[in-house]
């Protein structure tokens, strides 16, 4: 038995490319004389090449997303997920999503001066891709209201 893993960038059109990865298994040749498989799967997209935060309002973050290189886009993007929780609580707590289908997103109802984890990720058809590093932002400063 040989196994062979590799990964291959095609181009499908000028701007669009899909990363493959392809699989060889030869089958014994009890089973059929030297027979060879290639089992090839799409992937998913690689993470956005930029995430661009600014803080908006003392409640709200806009969040803009630039698609991954063109390289590792693996087809056409069709939206982005945002992630985002507060960065003050425990490492482990689940950051809360938004999905999109635009490259601009505004988080709203947000805590005032909050420090804010925010990181996204791309998809195309076969799926979400790798999310971007995270980064942080604070929300502005609240108003003194004055009686």
């Amino acid at each position: 038995k040989q196994l062979v893993i590799e990964a291959r960038v095609i181009p499908l059109t000028s701007n669009v490319y899909v990363s493959l990865e392809c699989v060889e298994v030869y089958l014994p040749e009890a089973l059929k004389h030297h027979l060879k498989l290639l089992f090839c799967f799409l992937i998913v997209p690689g993470p956005p090449s930029n995430v661009a935060l600014t803080s908006e309002s003392e409640e709200s973050i806009v969040v803009n997303i630039k698609p991954p290189a063109p390289e590792q886009r693996n087809g056409v993007i069709i939206g982005y997920t945002v992630f985002y929780r507060q960065t003050k609580l425990l490492p482990n707590t689940d950051f809360l999503s938004v999905n999109t289908s635009n490259s601009t997103l505004r988080l709203f109802n947000l805590t005032v001066f909050t420090e804010y984890s925010i990181k996204a990720a791309a998809h195309t058809s076969v799926g979400q891709g790798k999310t971007s590093p995270t980064k942080t932002i604070f929300t502005q400063e609240g108003g003194m209201s004055i009686p």
